[in-house]
Parts: structure tokens; C-alpha cells; sequence
């Protein structure tokens, strides 16, 4: 007698982005052959499930899937279970120095490469939507400052911007990876003159101003990096210590804050209907954090304190924002230990709790795909390593080890 057909796999590993996976699913029971299909949802983009139950591949995103398999055996009974993958991105960083380089590491840390030589200063890395290129701004451009791109891997370096008598900088892809929207300020005489938003075809082609400092702020006002909304339909940016946003061929430009003091740094939610943002009504040292409307209404302060909030990021999700408060005194030779670490609220402000609490300063935190892990980095003022922490603020580990560099601005990949 035959015993029922069952699934005995209980659980899947996870996995991560550009390392081969591999699992054969198992049963219990019934009559061979077995073939397998999925039912509903899907396995991380780069993986795939065979009839004989292997699942295979090389993911290329981060994030977590869940999928429903089905067998069915040779006297056609079924037997049916659902799974959640959890694929893990790696993390690339700026690797300090006398000229500043990119690296990039698995989640564990392990792995470590150095994407960029020792001959250029290259920062402000950011990832392209699907997670195959980096864009960066590098000093190699013959003195000038250029949007370069390359291969995840490190090859294939392009100067896409090619910058005479300028600095580009700020890179920001377009949700669909089709444009590079980047910060320029040109020069004369080797004095800065004009400061605009660019916008560029993913190749370096079709290169059009956006919106400079002259219009709608004061002369000479550094317009900020751009971000993107979303849907790619919109750039939010800071001006004149305002916050605008614009269409994204640069019509529709709209002061959204409009207010006293100095507003910056706008950060969209993952849905596209707010925007976090900072605004100081006096010393920069005392930045609050406060979210609208991504029109520009409902302005609502989510911290009050006497130091500085800042550093703050939306949960993929969008229910909370990671952000971080402490007293900024300087960060030069001679300085003393500026005392900032990392908290977590929920979007309405409420909740706030803090996740660290150390000698040094915690910095620049951002969340994996999948909400479950925090990268930041921590260390005194002229040295800092890369961590990880769960989104609880447990299990700190420290994922570089360079001790004698500053090791900063860590990025999940998508």
C-alpha cells in the first residue's frame, strides 16, 4: 500500500544576489515519477524550479519571494506547499583614504572587492534598479568631477557626463534604469558659477538641464542631488533651502515647503505620496525630521529635541523610517567623539526607539530589501567600519575590519 503524497521540505536557505543556489525539494509517500510546477507567486528573479524539484540558479535581486510549489505523482495524487526565499543583496561602500574607492561585499562581509583603482577619487556609488550597474562620480575625469557607470563587478567603466570646467555629482537612476538625473556645478576662473539639475540617458546621451539656482531661489544656491519619485514621473530636490520638486523633463517646478529656515534633503516613500524631509528654524545642529504630502501639504514634525536628527530612510515597506540623533560637533583632527546613534519610528513619528547605543558615532543607516537587516556605520571620527544589525537592533556585527580607514556610505543592492 502506498502512503500519501506529502512535501517533506520544511523550509528553504536563503540565498544571495551572484551566488549559485542550489535545493532539490523532497516527498514523502506516493508513487514515482514526481513532477513539479508552481502554483502561485514566483522564485527570485534568476532562479527557476525544474519538474524533478530542483531549485536553481544565480539570483540577481535582493528581497524576499514566496512561491507555492505542487507535485503530483505518477498515479496523479498532488500535494502542494508554500515557501518564502529570502535572497540577500550585497552591500557596496566608499572606502576612505587619500583617494576614496568603492568596494563591494556579500551580506556576511565576506568577499570583499575593490571596484575602482587608486587613481581617482570615486564616490556618491548608487545602484541601478536592477542591480547589474553602478553609477559614481569620480575625480578621474582629468581633474574634473564625472558620472562614470559600470558593470556590478567593477568592469566596463564609462565616463557618461564627460565634464569640462565642472563637477558632477549626486548620481540618481530612474526607477526604470532608462536615466541618471546628477547635481552640476560649473566653473570659471576656478570659482563655482552655476548650479543645476541634469538629467541623461543611461548611456551619457541626451544630457538637458533641469532646474538651476537661478530661478525660484537665489543666485548661487547649490541645488542638491536629485531623487526620484516612485513612478519615475517626478524629481524632488533641495534649493535655496527649500524643497522642489519637478516634473521629470523639468516643467511643473513647485517650492513644496516654503517656509522659514532651511528645509532639505527630501526622501520619498515607497509609495510616492510622501516625502520625508529635514528643516532647522536655526543652528543646523538642531535638524528635525518632519514628512508632507508629496504636494506639499500635510507638513508634519516627527521629532522634537535639542540635536540633530537626520540620516533618515524609509522601510521598504514604508511604515517606518530609520533616522539618526546625537550632537554633531565637528569631524576633523582634534575632535571629540560625536555621540549619534541610530533609532526607528513609525511613519507618524510615534514609536521612536533607539537601536544603538555606544562610545561612537552610528551613521548613515539603510535598510536590506526585505526590511529584516540594517547596515550602518560606526567608529570615531577619522575611523569607522561597516555593521550589521537586525531591524530590531540586535546581533551588531561588524562586516569590515580596515581599522586605520574611514569606511563609509554603505548601500544594499536592490
Amino acid at each position: 500500500m502506498t502512503s500519501s503524497l506529502s512535501i517533506t521540505t520544511s523550509a528553504l536557505p536563503a540565498g544571495q544576489v551572484g551566488k549559485r543556489y542550489g535545493l532539490t525539494l523532497r516527498t514523502a509517500g506516493g508513487r514515482f515519477p514526481y513532477k513539479w510546477v508552481i502554483t502561485s507567486g514566483s522564485l527570485p528573479a534568476g532562479l527557476k524550479l525544474s519538474t524533478s524539484g530542483r531549485i536553481s540558479g544565480i539570483p540577481t535581486l535582493s528581497g524576499s519571494s514566496s512561491v507555492t510549489v505542487q507535485v503530483t505523482d505518477g498515479k496523479g495524487a498532488t500535494a502542494s506547499r508554500g515557501y518564502t526565499l529570502v535572497v540577500s543583496g550585497k552591500i557596496l561602500y566608499q572606502r576612505g583614504g587619500r583617494l576614496d574607492k568603492l568596494v563591494v561585499m556579500n551580506a556576511d562581509g565576506t568577499g570583499q572587492k575593490l571596484l575602482t583603482p587608486a587613481t581617482a577619487s570615486d564616490e556618491h556609488a548608487a545602484w541601478s534598479p536592477d542591480g547589474s550597474k553602478i553609477a559614481f562620480t569620480s575625480s578621474k575625469a582629468l581633474g574634473n568631477k564625472g558620472i562614470f557607470v559600470m558593470t556590478a563587478s567593477g568592469r566596463k567603466r564609462v565616463n557618461l557626463s564627460k565634464p569640462v570646467d565642472q563637477y558632477d555629482q549626486f548620481p540618481a537612476w530612474s526607477p526604470d534604469g532608462s536615466k541618471i538625473a546628477f547635481g552640476r556645478q560649473e566653473f570659471e576662473g576656478g570659482v563655482g558659477t552655476t548650479y543645476a539639475i541634469w538629467s541623461m540617458n543611461a548611456d551619457g546621451s541626451g544630457q538637458t538641464m533641469l532646474a538651476t539656482a537661478d530661478s525660484g531661489a537665489s543666485t548661487g544656491v547649490f541645488a542638491g542631488g536629485p531623487r526620484w519619485s516612485p513612478d519615475g514621473s517626478k524629481i524632488a530636490f533641495t534649493r535655496g533651502g527649500e524643497v522642489f520638486v519637478m516634473n521629470a523633463d523639468g516643467t511643473g517646478l513647485t517650492n513644496l515647503t516654503n517656509a522659514s529656515g532651511r528645509q532639505e534633503g527630501p526622501v520619498w516613500s515607497p509609495d510616492g505620496s510622501k516625502i520625508a524631509f529635514t528643516s532647522s528654524h536655526g543652528s543646523w545642529l538642531n535638524d528635525e525630521i518632519y514628512v508632507m504630502n508629496a504636494d506639499g501639504s500635510g507638513q508634519t514634525r516627527l521629532t522634537n529635541d535639542s540635536l540633530r536628527d537626520t540620516d533618515y530612510v524609509w522601510s521598504p515597506d514604508g511604515s517606518k523610517l530609520l533616522f539618526t540623533k546625537g550632537s554633531f560637533v565637528c569631524s576633523g583632527p582634534g575632535c571629540p567623539p560625536n555621540d549619534i546613534e541610530i533609532y526607528v519610528m513609525n511613519a507618524d513619528g510615534s514609536g521612536q526607539t533607539r537601536l544603538t547605543d555606544n562610545d561612537y558615532s552610528d551613521s548613515q543607516p539603510n535598510w536590506s530589501a526585505d526590511g529584516s537587516k540594517i547596515v550602518f556605520v560606526s567608529g570615531p571620527n577619522l575611523t569607522s567600519e561597516i555593521y550589521v544589525m537586525n531591524a530590531d537592533g540586535s546581533a551588531k556585527t561588524a562586516l569590515t575590519k580596515n581599522k586605520s580607514q574611514r569606511n563609509k556610505y554603505p548601500e544594499w543592492s536592490p
